[in-house]
């Protein structure tokens, strides 16, 4: 009887440790190369569709667009910054993904003078779309 205990618990571990096992031994997905399974048969010279779009179309009409003065007062990250509005109110707008890019490049300072376009969004933060130093 002592020995078919025994038997029962040698089996069980072993069991377990192969479980264990096996499940640890498949390849990370980041070892595997990509495949592109959505991509359809084309003859050669054929273009695919999207592939020469430069960038979307903007979800405005210039009409949509307000226009503003005041002092940039700071980035609170990569897609939102302050501005002092003229009536010396602080307001937070969202980057465009169009000037999030280029944002840089504008070198603006804390208390820089601007004028800018932006877009009303129910429940958002307005979205600028330009930035120009004043």
């Amino acid at each position: 009887m002592k020995m078919n205990k025994l038997g029962v618990a040698a089996i069980t571990a072993a069991a377990l440790i192969l479980g264990f096992t096996a499940c640890a031994s498949y390849p990370k997905d980041e070892d595997k190369a990509p495949v592109d399974i959505a991509t359809p048969a084309q003859s050669p010279g054929e273009k695919q569709p999207g592939k020469d779009a430069k960038t979307p179309e903007p979800d405005y009409s210039e009409s949509d667009l307000k226009e503003g003065l005041g002092k940039y007062s700071g980035q609170a990250d990569s897609n939102f910054i302050e501005i002092e509005l003229d009536d010396k109110t602080s307001s937070v707008f969202q980057l465009s993904a169009e000037l999030k890019e280029k944002f840089e490049e504008l070198n603006l300072e804390i208390g820089d003078s601007i004028r800018f376009k932006y877009k009303e969004r129910q429940d958002q933060n307005p979205e600028i779309i330009e930035i120009t130093k004043s």
